[in-house]
């Protein structure tokens, strides 16, 4: 039984630290979208 509480435990922090980098790569691409954004907007213009 104790065995199996561990594994829910694991599992928990498997889980939250997949979440977490999944908001992190979305957040990256967020910046990086926002940084490049400008930029394209001041190329299409010239």
């Amino acid at each position: 039984m104790k065995n199996a509480i561990i594994l829910f435990e694991y599992q928990r922090y498997f889980l939250i630290i997949i979440i977490l980098k999944f908001v992190i790569f979305i957040l990256n691409t967020i910046l990086s979208m926002s940084f490049l954004l400008p930029v394209i907007l001041l190329k299409m213009k010239l």
